[in-house]
């Protein structure tokens, strides 16, 4: 009966662990959500945002660490593994992931992820596509440069 108690609250502690884990994840993500959307709502006023290619790093960074750690370490949809050896325990541990609403919390947070991992994708392309039009923009003028240069001395 010892073991099996013991078993009980290794549960209730996992399911906590991991609604610990999904509240912090939850507050990474809504952080992510309003650092992006001043850059969305930038593009969609005048399709450019302002802000340095350092600082789109980092939240592009940010925002994948939060899937990977909600991914890879945390674990959040596997079965605990004292459930491998103690099936009776399974409905309790239901119990506990309804209580906390781990499933739909967790799927909830990768939808968010996985906007904004679309959002990063295409801030990152955008800033691409600026420094490409600026690069263009650069060899346009040497271009033009050069010929007003070996037009002069023809002269």
């Amino acid at each position: 009966m010892h073991s099996t108690n013991r078993e009980r609250i290794q549960l209730l502690a996992e399911a906590m662990a991991k609604s610990s884990m999904l509240s912090f994840q939850e507050n990474r993500a809504a952080s992510d959500f309003d650092r992006s959307e001043p850059l969305a709502q930038d593009l969609a006023d005048d399709g450019r945002f302002n802000v340095r290619s350092q600082d789109l790093l980092k939240a592009v960074g940010s925002m994948l660490l939060s899937e990977r750690r909600l991914t890879g370490r945390a674990e959040v949809m596997d079965k605990p593994e004292v459930l491998w050896e103690n099936a009776h325990l399974e409905g309790l541990y239901a119990r506990l992931a309804g209580d906390y609403e781990l499933e739909d919390r967790a799927l909830a947070i990768e939808r968010r992820l996985s906007t904004l991992a679309r959002t990063a994708e295409i801030l990152v392309q955008t800033m691409r596509y600026q420094v490409l039009h600026r690069l263009e923009f650069y060899v346009v003028v040497l271009i033009l440069l050069e010929l007003v240069i070996s037009a002069y001395t023809h002269l």
